[in-house]
């Protein structure tokens, strides 16, 4: 139903004739005519007529068969005519089956009966076609609207001229902190908020038609603070817990990480501890085909090891070979001191004991005392089958001024040697063979 108020400022009021015909012009009084477009979008119009104040019923015109035209009531069309002291006051009611998309209202003002009237509204005069649209609020708008309240919020959708055509409000259903609101977000609103101030927040949206080209109206949007608090704490909450997750998932990566490192350095400990043993050194290291930092530090141990290994190795056979080496020659000297020729020097018994004898260690220390050097010629060739011997020995004369002794040996290569009866000087000897 369409309620229609019409104020008119009018200093002199003038009614129709009482008990004539309303489509006489002679008495025709202040008329107010309605133009609207029906639901089958064609232009309707009625006026409204009254003798008096009261009651007043729209009227239509029809024109009949044969041309004459008629004023029968609309009986849907209602309302009153009152006065007031600047003009009179009409109230209509409509229905809204009866109108479409446009509705205009036309005032024929006349200051006396007959007259030709001053017409303005929303109508063409000469055809009482509408200008303006017709903009009511949908019922069914608002039941849509309501599909979206919740507490604290209001939604209106307006005409461009800021009429409102649908409204759904819930501002005053605003809840509280209430006893599910987490601990965090209550101590959040104590440092965050003012206690004791409500304010609202509005934002707007235009709707434009089908065609997407022009603007048919708008949507208004009241929220309290209250409701951006929840939605605010709600974002606070899922980002803490977001965050705490996150951290928690972190940190336990990082201990998994330490954890796997410390395993395997603590291998490596003891691979290390554990290289030296009774047998040798033990080269094999734990993760030597890692392909990270600790696989390098595994392998440089493994190679170092290896190396250790084979230096400790050549250490024990050293001894093993210079004992070798050393006896060698010693044993050529012995065999060829005990296969001397008659006609030759024969050493002192002194120089023979000091020998070590086949198989004695290459490092025991003896010396070859006291033995002259033989005259500068040399001697005779050694039979098959043995070395020459050549010795050189340094001695001071003993006793200097002793005569040889009858007894002592001699040959025709040997030096006469002097005995005494004190003990003689340590001589030395050194012997090569060839």
């Amino acid at each position: 139903m369409l309620y229609v108020l019409l104020e008119v400022r009018d200093e002199h009021p003038l009614f129709d004739a009482p008990g004539t015909n309303t489509l006489d012009p002679a008495t025709f009084g202040d008329r107010v005519w309605l133009g609207f477009e029906d639901s089958q979008g064609e232009e309707r119009a009625v006026f409204l007529a009254a003798t008096g104040p009261g009651a007043v019923t729209a009227r239509r015109i029809e024109t009949g068969e044969y041309g004459q035209q008629s004023a029968p009531l609309e009986p849907r069309i209602r309302g009153a005519w009152q006065p007031m002291s600047h003009g009179y006051r009409i109230e209509l009611r409509v229905p809204l089956s009866m109108l479409g998309n446009r509705f205009g209202v036309l005032v024929d003002d006349r200051d006396a009966r007959g007259a030709d009237p001053v017409s303005y509204g929303t109508l063409r005069s000469d055809d009482l076609h509408t200008l303006g649209r017709l903009i009511v609020a949908a019922p069914e708008l608002t039941s849509y609207l309501a599909q979206f309240m919740q507490p604290g919020l209001k939604l209106a959708v307006t005409a461009p001229s800021g009429r409102v055509l649908a409204r759904a409000d819930a501002l005053g259903q605003v809840t509280g902190l209430g006893s599910g609101t987490p601990i965090l977000a209550r101590l959040y609103r104590r440092f965050v908020d003012q206690p004791g101030t409500r304010q609202l927040l509005e934002s707007s949206a235009p709707i434009y038609d089908r065609d997407h080209t022009g603007v048919i109206g708008k949507l208004e949007v009241t929220q309290t603070a209250n409701r951006w608090i929840r939605l605010r704490d709600h974002a606070l909450m899922r980002m803490l817990n977001f965050s705490l997750s996150t951290s928690a998932v972190a940190v336990t990566l990082m201990f998994a990480f330490a954890a796997w490192l410390a395993l395997r350095l603590s291998r490596l400990r003891q691979a290390s501890e554990s290289a030296l043993t009774r047998t040798g050194l033990v080269t094999s290291f734990p993760d030597t085909d890692s392909r990270d930092e600790l696989g390098d530090v595994a392998r440089g141990f493994s190679t170092l090891l290896q190396r250790l290994n084979e230096y400790t190795s050549y250490l024990r056979t050293l001894a093993g070979k210079l004992a070798h080496e050393i006896r060698t020659p010693l044993t050529i000297v012995r065999s060829s001191s005990t296969t001397w020729s008659p006609n030759r020097c024969r050493l002192p018994r002194a120089c023979t004991s000091s020998v070590p004898a086949r198989g004695a260690s290459a490092s025991t220390p003896f010396s070859l005392p006291w033995v002259r050097p033989p005259v500068s010629r040399k001697p005779s060739a050694a039979p098959s089958g043995s070395a020459s011997i050549w010795c050189r020995c340094s001695s001071p004369p003993w006793p200097p001024t002793a005569a040889p002794s009858p007894s002592a040996a001699s040959g025709p290569n040997c030096p006469p040697r002097a005995w005494s009866s004190a003990a003689p000087p340590t001589s030395s000897c050194r012997c090569s063979t060839s």
